[in-house]
Formats: structure tokens, C-alpha cells, sequence
């Protein structure tokens, strides 16, 4: 299913002539939107679960002192999402993208290691 979705999205992409777009973070937040909103459409039960999944990601969401969104925003994840924005667009040498990739890798996995909920979907099986 994955290569007829490709399939179409290269035609589409010919159609549209996607390949002009300038700007490295547009063609990034693109394919992020894409890839992401296909992950939806193929990890969905149905049709109307993925229709509906994808309508509360873009116009359903709370913004309140109990939403997700304000849990998850935490200086943890802050500093974890700037240092990976950071690292993502080379504007730092690549022997410090390692040392700084490995001390993520490090810590990731302490972090695992330190709680006892374990986020991998192959661990439930």
C-alpha cells in the first residue's frame, strides 16, 4: 500500500512541480505532514477512525491546564527539542553532532531505564 500511496504522491508531485519550492524547511515540513498524516491513515482501524484521528491533530485539541500539550511541555522536552532542531540543520560541526547525538543516546536510554513505563510497541508483545 505504501508504494501506491508513493506512486501517487510522485504524480501528484510532477503535476504540482513540488521540486520548486526553494526553501530546505518547507520541503521538510512538507514531508513531515505528509509522512505524518499517512502514518494516520495506515495505523487506523478505518477510514472514519483515520478522518476523525486527523480532524482533532489539526482543529480538536484543548488547550488547558490538563491538555496533553501542556503536560508534555516540560523543560525536559524543551531542551530535548531545541537540541534536536539544533543538530538537525548542520549548523554545528559533525564531531560535535556526534558527541552531541551519543549524549542524547545516553541519556534516552537512563531515562528508560529509570521508569517503569517502557514506551516500545514490540515490548507489549
Amino acid at each position: 500500500m505504501w508504494g501506491v500511496v508513493h506512486g501517487l504522491f510522485v504524480v501528484m508531485e510532477s503535476i504540482v512541480e513540488i521540486d520548486k519550492i526553494k526553501s530546505t524547511l518547507l520541503r521538510r515540513i512538507y514531508t513531515l505532514v505528509v509522512v505524518t498524516l499517512l502514518f494516520v491513515v495506515f495505523r487506523a482501524d478505518s477510514l472514519d477512525y483515520a478522518v476523525a484521528y486527523i480532524s482533532q491533530m489539526f482543529i480538536g485539541f484543548d488547550i488547558s491546564t490538563t491538555s496533553t500539550l501542556v503536560q508534555l511541555l516540560n523543560p525536559y522536552t524543551i531542551f530535548i527539542s531545541i537540541v534536536a532542531m539544533f543538530l538537525a540543520f548542520k549548523w554545528i560541526t559533525i564531531k560535535s553532532s556526534y558527541v552531541c547525538s551519543i549524549f542524547i543516546l545516553i541519556f534516552s536510554i537512563l531515562s528508560l531505564a529509570s521508569n517503569a513505563y517502557n514506551p516500545f510497541i514490540y515490548f507489549i508483545f
